[in-house]
């Protein structure tokens, strides 16, 4: 794809009798697209791997369109945009608009009718540009596709419930807004998705939860995953005080006191007067994390899990169903996760590796493929998260050569994973590019930094030398899925990273670098059949050091997303602390790199946090 967005979409080989349905997703956040082939996945990616924008939306797009994932869904496939049967979109704009002036109406015209109107005008706007983005896409193709707009919360059903390959499930969809609705319950029994109770906005746990984050000095609708890790070394001795702004109602519902929200419920704080007397001011960005600031995003945290359980427990009483689904971008507070495998009453709880809006466009092409054209559900779902672009050995030789590495290094497997497993045993940190880029905010072992579990020193050199992030940030673990429950409480595989458990008081002090402050770890256990490289890689680590576990994060720096070609890895490789790239069946050290000004010295400590 051109890189300044110039759609080509042409036709690659002659299409058979094939059907196609393309999902898009992400007008204000998260692009992404998805691609099926009679029902099978063929690609999904989100625009910001390509653009290296993070969470890039369709409304900062050419055209509003993703065109660079677009591109790459269509060339995976070796078809063009006109090839497309179906075209399903992840919102019901009209639905939308509706239900957004009904609420400039009633809750704002009285107060202020000047700016009821002007909001009125605003939504009017982006409107229109949700029906221009799918409208181009439409025409580009010959407007041979059917368009569907799909119910949002719809979206976020499906991406669980379809690709777990049971016939029923309870579903839980929690996020900020979704046209109106911000909790939906659901039951599904095959290809029907029936809608149970619906909680609309302002009542919305993920509206509160972005407002705490920007209230503890983060960036909302971003750094949400940085409270979660912040609640850790906080007590939730404001408990109670959330008990009052998230309120429980009748059967297993729950409402946000507008007392403490603005009076408008609109710009960018909407938290009110009410909140600030009671907490204070919020924290500066550069203002050190002290004792009230941490016990607040541990209440903020203990308060959506209370609300998470009792929700889950009317469910599971409303179905009797033995699997939930969790879904929304809630969904991604892997703590909230833990605590409803670990709590709750069904047998087993499932969270997608894609579960915010991104994951809404493959959401929205399994909807129409299984709820509207009526197709059952598959029993055998493959590992669905690598489902992104993928090199070869000339691809990255070139990459490599243009980087003017002057030297890197070709290898047979067996002798690629002795070198690396022997690399991270050493204390070396490696980067880690092979096969498909993630699809999901997860790195999963194709675009990854693997390091050594056991260094006690590991998480904050991590931290400050590669990373550049924030000193209390957690790592994660991969472990062999045959060992998961020896190191984890862990009793189900959980290849996507999405829930957290506890780890074993046997196993904390041997695998300090991925056990959080409170005893915990968000694990992705891997199978032979995930990543069958990544999978032999920590089974050669294994038998190197009796340990089934490596530290693995996402291959990128903080403010940036993960890395999805060659150069990108290579950038990153050479500005960090990065010690080893492992890209293909290639390694590269930084041995000749010192005229690049580059040195993978990890002198010095990282600062504790503070209180």
């Amino acid at each position: 794809m051109q890189s300044d967005g110039t759609e080509l979409y042409q036709i690659t080989l002659l299409k058979g009798n094939e059907m196609y349905l393309l999902g898009i997703a992400g007008q204000v956040q998260d692009a992404s697209v998805a691609l099926l082939k009679d029902g099978e996945i063929v690609a999904a990616a989100e625009e910001e791997r390509f653009s290296r924008l993070k969470f890039m939306g369709m409304m900062q797009c050419p055209d509003g369109i993703p065109h660079r994932a677009l591109q790459f869904c269509l060339d995976r496939a070796g078809i063009g945009l006109q090839d497309v049967d179906h075209l399903c979109y992840f919102f019901r704009p009209y639905r939308e608009l509706a239900s957004q002036w009904l609420q400039d109406l009633t809750l704002r015209a009285w107060r202020s009718p000047k700016y009821a109107l002007f909001s009125m005008f605003q939504k009017a706007e982006i409107f229109k540009a949700h029906l221009k983005s799918v409208k181009r896409l439409q025409l580009a193709g010959g407007g041979r596709a059917k368009l569907h707009f799909v119910e949002h919360h719809k979206c976020h059903v499906a991406t669980c419930h379809f690709l777990s390959g049971l016939d029923e499930s309870a579903s839980l969809v929690v996020d900020a807004i979704g046209e109106h609705a911000s909790t939906s319950w659901f039951h599904c029994v095959g290809t029907e998705i029936r809608r149970l109770r619906t909680i609309n906005y302002p009542d919305s746990l993920g509206m509160l939860y972005a407002q705490i984050t920007r209230y503890l000095g983060f960036t909302p609708w971003a750094d949400e995953y940085k409270v979660m890790g912040l609640a850790s070394f906080g007590r939730p001795e404001y408990l109670r005080e959330f008990r009052d702004i998230v309120q429980s109602t009748r059967n297993g519902g729950y409402r946000i006191n507008r007392k403490y929200l603005n009076r408008l419920l609109r710009g960018p704080d909407l938290l009110g007067p009410a909140f600030y007397q009671r907490f204070g001011p919020a924290r500066e960005p550069r203002q050190l994390l002290a004792g009230h600031f941490t016990n607040v995003a541990a209440s903020l945290q203990a308060r959506l899990e209370e609300v998470a359980l009792e929700m889950a427990g009317e469910l599971y009483r409303r179905t009797r169903a033995e699997t939930l689904c969790v879904s929304g971008g809630v969904a991604l507070n892997c703590s909230m996760n833990g605590k409803l495998a670990a709590s709750s009453s069904f047998k087993r709880v499932i969270a997608h590796n894609s579960s915010g809006d991104a994951g809404t466009s493959l959401g929205a092409a399994l909807h129409v493929w299984h709820s509207v054209l009526g197709n059952p559900i598959r029993k055998k779902v493959p590992n669905h998260g690598y489902l992104g672009p993928s090199y070869d050995d000339g691809e990255i030789a070139a990459a490599l050569t243009a980087a003017k590495c002057s030297t890197f290094e070709h290898h047979d497997e067996e002798q690629l994973l002795e070198i690396t497993a022997n690399a991270i045993a050493a204390g070396e940190i490696v980067g880690w590019f092979q096969g498909g880029m993630e699809w999901g905010p997860r790195a999963l072992g194709a675009r990854s930094i693997l390091a050594d579990a056991t260094n006690p020193a590991m998480k904050d050199i991590l931290n400050k030398w590669v990373k550049h992030r924030e000193e209390f940030r957690p790592f994660a673990p991969a472990v062999l899925e045959e060992y998961a429950s020896e190191y984890f409480d862990c009793d189900a595989p959980s290849p996507y990273m999405t829930v957290v458990y506890h780890v074993r008081e046997g196993k904390k002090a041997l695998i300090p670098a991925v056990t959080h402050v409170n005893g915990t770890a968000r694990v992705q256990t891997v199978g032979e059949h995930d990543h069958p490289r990544f999978y032999r890689l920590l089974r050669r680590f294994h038998s190197l050091t009796g340990v089934p576990v490596v530290v693995n994060t996402s291959f990128n720096v903080m403010g940036e997303p993960i890395v999805c070609t060659p150069a990108d890895a290579i950038r990153c490789f050479f500005g960090t602390g990065i010690d080893r790239l492992v890209i293909g069946n290639y390694v590269v050290t930084k041995a000749t790199a010192a005229s690049l000004g580059v040195t993978s010295s990890h002198e010095g400590q990282p600062a504790r946090l503070a209180g």
